[in-house]
């Protein structure tokens, strides 16, 4: 089984928060992760698409739980 990542960003996609697997996969420590744009765990090719789909989100007005494969 392979662990997943996970990453919690606030509504500028800064990041906030991440699981103990996050860095290992990643291969940063925790703390160079806060504050830093989510986008940098997603392929630039998906980047677009998941912008358009936090505005979506966003303009819901309701949290949601959102993944993307990587």
């Amino acid at each position: 089984m392979i662990p997943d990542a996970s990453v919690i960003f606030n509504v500028e996609r800064s990041i906030q928060g991440t699981n103990l697997t996050t860095p290992a996969l990643s291969m940063a420590s925790r703390d160079p992760l806060e504050g830093k744009p989510v986008e940098l765990f997603l392929p630039e090719k998906d980047r677009h698409d998941f912008k358009t789909r936090l505005m979506e989100f966003q303009a819901a007005k309701q949290a949601r739980e959102c993944e993307s494969a990587l």
